[in-house]
């Protein structure tokens, strides 16, 4: 080859070198930090931090295949707590030894509950312990019965239940000071005359006055998101009925059904419905009665509740109402017959849009009927949406430094509930 073909190869040589480092300095300085969430917080002339940044991804796709978060936020009976415990373990097990040593890490999740929920209960409250009965998905729900004052001035609970008349106004400062710690509240009560300011402002409380009557009971404008949510979770969540010796009661509506389990089956007494297997549904009085599991031993059986209509979300209820409180935005339950009243309220007392998981959340229900297995589940329901949608898997302070990848998952073990985790991690 003459010497002038080798110059012509060696500058081609060159030039595909110069490529090579400005094809790599683009994809480094230019593309790869526009692919990246701002968030992320990522050097990228450090591949360290790429390294850290592809495991964590990783580790959040490999949960999701294997279903271990499902795990961890569901832990079977009949040993919960212990099966959850053991769950715990094996999730940090597996993320510290993903991670290189020097990182520590945290699982944020936003859109469901975390496992244990404390509750603050008013000594006026006539609530049974059954009405903190299991949930779906499963909680430790533990409660603690004070007085008002008392209440009021413990910030150790997620959600407060207040029951009765009094006068919230009197305790404002201690209640805006839980809401500005993101704290949950309920308010059961009945209205006979209009609410103080503090009462009014929280639960959204109009009164105007009626007088009361048995009636049919709906979610109310399920295209509303306030409604829809509340009633979703209604569907998804369960209701457990004690069959010890055999056999139990079931409420629903202004029905009693008698119930007995026997070879692994329920039957419910008036319903037409045969022995229902774990699985199976049955129609019977406008309603679909799925059953949702067994005890081995017999003891109990859980059930899901839906509506035989289009919409089964649209559970129709009834009950002996008072038709005291207009209706407005923040409206979730309404008498059949006079759309224009409420029975029930909720609010999130910030910005939706922008901290919907995380803001304090306010829930108005009125005196319910609480032998009914149906109004006892929706409110189970309205407490665990109170309590929030927002936990620490393993409750460490997560530093201002940290970083994080994401993944949205689209339901808990098929059940259509959407949530998100962000694994924090971080060096020291």
């Amino acid at each position: 080859m003459s010497a002038k073909n080798i110059s012509e190869v060696q500058k081609k040589g060159f030039i595909r070198v110069i490529e090579v480092v400005l094809f790599s300095f683009i994809i480094l300085v230019v593309v790869l930090p526009n692919l990246l969430p701002e968030t992320a917080k990522i050097e990228t002339n450090n591949w360290k931090d790429i390294n850290d940044r592809i495991i964590c991804n990783d580790l959040l796709y490999s949960l999701e295949y294997k279903n271990d978060f499902d795990d961890v936020l569901i832990p079977e009976p009949p040993n919960a707590s212990a099966e959850h415990n053991n769950d715990l373990n094996l999730l940090n097990n597996v993320t510290k030894n993903s991670f290189p040593p020097t990182i520590d890490f945290e699982y944020e999740v936003k859109g469901v509950s975390g496992y244990d929920v404390f509750v603050g209960v008013h000594d006026s409250c006539n609530l049974s312990q059954e009405i903190f009965s299991p949930n779906y998905p499963p909680l430790s729900i533990n409660t603690a019965t004070l007085n008002l004052s008392d209440l009021l001035s413990n910030d150790s609970f997620n959600a407060y239940i207040i029951c009765g008349g009094g006068n919230l106004s009197h305790y404002e400062s201690g209640v805006k000071d839980l809401l500005n710690k993101g704290k949950g509240f309920i308010l059961v009560r009945n209205f006979n005359s209009a609410p103080d300011l503090l009462t009014k402002e929280i639960f959204q409380i109009d009164y105007s006055g009626g007088g009361s009557s048995t009636d049919s009971i709906t979610f109310y404008n399920l295209s509303h998101p306030n409604s829809g949510r509340i009633a979703k979770r209604f569907i998804n969540n369960i209701v457990r009925i004690n069959t010890s010796g055999g056999s139990g009661q079931l409420h629903l509506r202004s029905n009693d059904y008698l119930v007995n389990v026997s070879s692994s089956c329920v039957n419910i007494s008036g319903s037409g419905c045969g022995c229902l297997l774990e699985g199976d549904s049955c129609n019977f009085s406008g309603m679909i009665v799925r059953i949702y599991q067994i005890d081995p031993g017999l003891n109990w059986f859980d059930i899901k509740l839906s509506s035989s209509a289009a919409n089964p979300r649209d559970y129709s209820f009834a009950d002996d109402v008072p038709f005291t409180v207009n209706s407005n935005n923040h409206t979730v339950l309404s008498p059949a017959s006079n759309s224009g009243k409420s029975l029930l309220n909720i609010q999130v007392l910030e910005e939706y849009s922008k901290s919907y998981e995380t803001a304090p959340r306010a829930f108005w229900i009125y005196d319910f009927n609480k032998t009914r297995d149906d109004l006892k589940l929706l409110f189970r329901t309205g407490l665990i949406w109170v309590a929030g949608e927002h936990s620490l898997i393993f409750n460490k302070n997560i530093p201002e430094e940290s970083t994080y990848c994401m993944h949205y998952y689209s339901g808990i073990n098929g059940n259509n509930i959407p949530y998100i985790v962000k694994l924090h991690y971080w060096g020291y």
